[in-house]
């Protein structure tokens, strides 16, 4: 169970799926899997955001403040890495374009 509820929702390759509830913490969806697409279970994220997107190279950001952060390093089962901040005064967002990676020297 979640608290405060999933307010906004994305899911991405390799059975990743994040959210955020109203409170702008952060959640990834574990164990999903071939046999159990569904998965089991919650994983907070460190950090808090307003909107979430997730893509083949990691996932994507927007604070209350609109700022952008790119997390990497991240997998199905562990969402693991670190939050980059990567550009500011952003609303929404979706990024599914494989063609940015080579903009994003980390």
């Amino acid at each position: 169970m979640i608290p405060g509820k999933l307010i906004q929702i994305d899911s991405g390759p390799f059975g990743r799926v994040w959210g955020v509830n109203r409170l702008h913490n952060i959640f990834c969806r574990t164990k999903i899997s071939w046999y159990r697409p569904q998965g089991h279970g919650w994983l907070r994220v460190p950090g808090r955001l307003r909107h979430v997107s997730v893509g083949d190279y990691g996932a994507w950001g927007c604070n209350a403040k609109y700022q952008i952060f790119f997390r990497r390093g991240i997998t199905k089962q562990r969402p693991n890495g670190k939050w980059f901040k990567f550009y500011q005064n952003f609303e929404t967002f979706s990024l599914k374009v494989k063609s940015l990676n080579k903009y994003l020297q980390f």
